[in-house]
């Protein structure tokens, strides 16, 4: 190809070079189908979370209401604990043994 007859293509291109119309109508037709209506399938994809989370909500209500058996020392139990702390256990490991040292002193 000879110099001229390369300047006039390069010239002449934009004008026979078209760009096709993409098909906007079809893509957005396509997106809207395959996001925005609600399915059957989807919503049983969600339903595993939300009985997770029902079933967390009612745990944690639960476990805020329910007595945590935490009461306060009565004078018999009191008693009992310190009758316990004078008998000596019977636990022979060197652990046992060294805090216990530790701490009758």
């Amino acid at each position: 190809m000879d110099e001229n007859r390369f300047d006039d293509v390069i010239t002449n291109l934009p004008d026979e070079f078209k760009v096709p119309d993409p098909p906007l109508e079809e893509m957005w037709k396509v997106i809207e189908a395959a996001h925005f209506t609600q399915t059957r399938r989807s919503t049983m994809r969600s339903t595993p979370w939300l009985a997770a989370a029902a079933a967390l909500l009612i745990g944690i209500g639960i476990g805020r209401y329910y007595p945590s058996g935490k009461t306060a020392t009565t004078s018999s139990s009191a008693a009992a604990a310190a009758s316990n702390a004078a008998t000596p256990v019977a636990d022979t490991s060197a652990v046992a043994d060294a805090y216990r040292d530790q701490t009758s002193q």
